[in-house]
């Protein structure tokens, strides 16, 4: 990007930014250190308190870094978002101006909130320390909306500001263009790739975060000079020649999934049996193998001719 550009995003985003609170009621924001191609909400959120206007919810992310990262991630983080409307919200000393962002930063000790929370916390996204997540931090979500144990009794004022926090950590092969997690079952993950390869993950039999260089060493270059990339996914749909950009799981019934991309096709997917088959092998990093994937299916159920120009979005009716 020529400097010239560059000045001009620059100068855009500003002017974006001050009339902000004429375009809309509420803005949170948070930066990333590389951009999200896909985002996807998690049906679940703790209530807010009548004492704490601050309700938390769970978002998944992903990472693009164009190559540069060996493996993508996918992230699961957390969100807080701020009834503005609450009487506690209305005392301007909550917002702090920050003169780096050019904007008012709302904050809020949290200390009640988060002792009402922890369970519902604990049970609905395991959470690790701060310690444990500080190898994962490379995606630049800032750790200090952690809300892991040791905050939750803690003392002292807990402040809620507009970052996101880190909650879980996949490493993923390829690209992520979309990201679905299934409405019966939330910790059902799915994403599409640049290959036109589906990958579908069960979170819960992944640990919070993965050790990147026990990753990268066992991606070795192979004879032919190639890179063998390490997959932690439960299930791979392999039927696309082209790049995918939707998925989306049935609404009516159970690990149900459709799937189409730049080739012209449509692919319905029935994962039931996969996920009544017995349970994989502990996830080791130690392994030979460069794969701890259950099983991978490159035949769907149906397959349905689109048309010869891509399908760029695929949904199924609710009712």
């Amino acid at each position: 990007m020529s400097s010239a550009t560059a000045n001009d995003t620059s100068s855009e985003y500003t002017v974006w930014k001050k009339n902000c609170p004429l375009l809309y009621s509420q803005l949170q924001t948070s930066s990333l250190l590389w951009p999200s191609l896909a985002i996807d909400w998690l049906p679940d959120a703790s209530v807010p308190n009548k004492d704490q206007p601050v309700s938390q919810h769970r978002l998944l992310i992903s990472t693009f870094s164009d190559g540069i990262n060996q493996h993508e991630s996918l992230i699961v983080t957390s969100a807080n978002i701020i009834d503005l409307t609450a009487p506690q919200c209305q005392n301007l000393q909550n917002f702090d101006y920050s003169q780096i962002n050019n904007e008012f930063v709302y904050s809020l000790p949290l200390q009640t909130h988060l002792r009402n929370t922890k369970d519902l916390l604990i049970q609905t996204a395991p959470v690790v320390s701060t310690e444990e997540l500080a190898a994962a931090s490379a995606e630049g979500i800032d750790l200090s909306t952690q809300n892991n144990n040791s905050q939750a009794v803690s003392d002292h004022a807990t402040k809620v500001t507009n970052s996101l926090g880190l909650l879980q950590r996949i490493p993923h092969v390829g690209d992520i263009n979309k990201i679905k997690h299934c409405p019966q079952n939330p910790d059902l993950i799915a994403t599409a790739s640049q290959t036109g390869t589906i990958r579908v993950f069960d979170r819960t039999k992944k640990p919070n975060t993965f050790d990147i260089h026990a990753i990268d060493s066992h991606s070795q270059n192979n004879n032919n000079g190639d890179v063998n990339t390490y997959e932690v996914s439960d299930i791979i749909l392999d039927y696309h020649t082209s790049e995918s950009w939707t998925i989306d799981w049935n609404p009516h019934k159970y690990a149900t999934i459709a799937s189409a991309s730049n080739d012209g096709s449509i692919a319905l997917w029935d994962l039931q049996n996969q996920f009544k088959a017995p349970p994989k092998k502990k996830l080791s990093l130690q392994s030979n193998s460069n794969s701890t994937s259950s099983c991978k299916i490159t035949t769907p159920d149906k397959i349905i001719p689109a048309h010869d120009y891509g399908v760029n979005e695929i949904k199924w009716i609710p009712s």
